[in-house]
């Protein structure tokens, strides 16, 4: 069991129409800031499924599906998925016209080339392409594909044929994920990535991670109207602020290394605008229910009804949140709310002790674990640690006893397939 919350996506966007604030910027493109680094230009076999990496696959590259505004998978490159009345074929008619950005029609033979490189390779995103069965013989899990065959039976019909019709539930939406690629480009994709998205790749200075793009004049949507755009990464808060402030950063989505009593003072700035507005992002604390004491049910539910997610998001997100009752937003046709959980600390103790994990002399606060639970955390967000220390507050408070380990992001990200920790909290 997990417990979410829906976080509203915080856009911070610096005003730069004063010449002096233009001024000061360092380049005339616009600036885009982020506050998490991106780690592959590749869109297809990168090694981390971050969420920087999203966003720079979104500004060079063009996915067969994509999420509408209801949540519903819908053609991107493809202007339709239609499904057999079997469920076992999937296919997707093409746009015509849509060029890549070395002027090459995009056709199927592409398509099929960039999943087929995906499915042969180590990526992440490979992953949920892949199912895990057990093998009757040797009783070890092999990996067996969910996509058995790609056909390109025109230059602007896709076909995947599937193992089975619940095989679509997981292919059709991994999609979203994979950016479309010329046939035979792959080894130069992560040094000079090319694709059919609004912005061309210019150049990348690794060392300051900076990544400069040129607006696209044949994109197949409409040209952009920014002709020059700059990414570059700033982990530190302060150095973000000071950036914001001075106008040579225009805009920073989703600024995770800002607490959001900082977001809330950047909106006092004139010359910054702050727009606060729903979003799909969940951040959830999640469980090792594999390790003791948390292979305990009850001990898991005593936890979600010890949290007071009302007041974390009133007094120390301030407002910035909802509370979040699936991992879908309400606005998705596939959202049913799950168990509800409201702030019941009685209920809490009351499920501890139906654990076994008693109050040693019965009148609280003492600690009814011998060893605390390991909270690992990542340390990129100083907004994650904050309300990881309020949580950790509110734990004790009913007699459970949580240690905060705050590590590097891409390292908490190894450790969690390997079930190497007991809690933890992403977004």
């Amino acid at each position: 069991m997990s417990i979410q919350r829906t976080v509203l996506f915080v856009l911070v966007l610096a005003l730069t129409g004063a010449a002096c604030a233009s001024c000061r910027k360092p380049t005339t493109a616009f600036v885009i800031g982020l506050s998490d680094k991106f780690s592959s230009l590749d869109p297809v076999v990168s090694k981390e499924n971050a969420a920087a990496n999203e966003r720079i696959r979104q500004l060079m590259f063009n996915t067969l599906v994509r999420k509408n505004e209801k949540f519903d998978y819908v053609g991107e490159l493809a202007t339709d998925i239609q499904t057999s009345a079997d469920g076992l074929t999937v296919t997707f008619p093409l746009h015509d016209g849509v060029k890549f950005h070395d002027g090459k029609l995009m056709t199927s033979a592409d398509c099929k080339y960039t999943l087929t490189s995906l499915l042969g390779s180590e990526s992440t995103k490979a992953a949920s392409f892949f199912d895990s069965v057990k093998d009757a013989a040797t009783g070890k899990d092999q990996k067996v594909a969910r996509i058995t065959d790609i056909q390109a039976p025109d230059a602007k019909t896709l076909v995947l044929k599937l193992r089975s019709a619940a095989d679509r539930q997981k292919v059709v939406p991994s999609l979203v994920a994979i950016g479309i690629i010329e046939e035979n480009s792959g080894p130069q994709q992560e040094k000079s990535p090319v694709g059919t998205g609004p912005f061309k790749f210019v150049k990348y200075d690794s060392a300051n991670m900076i990544l400069d793009l040129v607006g696209n004049p044949d994109y197949w949507e409409g040209a952009p109207k920014i002709q020059e755009l700059r990414v570059k990464v700033v982990l530190d808060a302060n150095s973000l602020q000071a950036e914001l402030k001075s106008g040579r950063i225009d805009l920073t989505p989703l600024p995770s290394n800002l607490t959001p009593d900082t977001i809330a003072n950047l909106a006092t700035d004139p010359n910054l605008q702050v727009q606060i507005f729903p979003g799909a992002n969940i951040v959830y604390l999640g469980f090792n229910t594999q390790s003791a004491p948390l292979d305990n049910v009850k001990l898991r539910q005593a936890i979600a009804f010890a949290i007071n997610r009302e007041m974390i998001i009133k007094d120390l997100l301030h407002g910035q949140a909802t509370i979040a009752y699936s991992i879908l937003p309400e606005g998705s046709w596939g959202y049913a709310a799950g168990q509800k959980y409201t702030y019941d600390p009685a209920r809490a103790k009351q499920l501890l002790d139906e654990a076994g994990l008693k109050d040693p002399d019965g009148d609280g606060p003492q600690m009814r674990l011998a060893k605390p639970l390991e909270y690992k955390v990542s340390a990129g967000s100083q907004a994650t640690l904050q309300y990881a220390q309020v949580i950790q507050s509110q734990l004790q408070a009913v007699g459970i006893p949580v240690a905060i380990t705050s590590i590097d992001f891409n390292t908490l990200l190894d450790q969690l397939p390997k079930g190497q920790f007991q809690m933890t909290s992403s977004q």
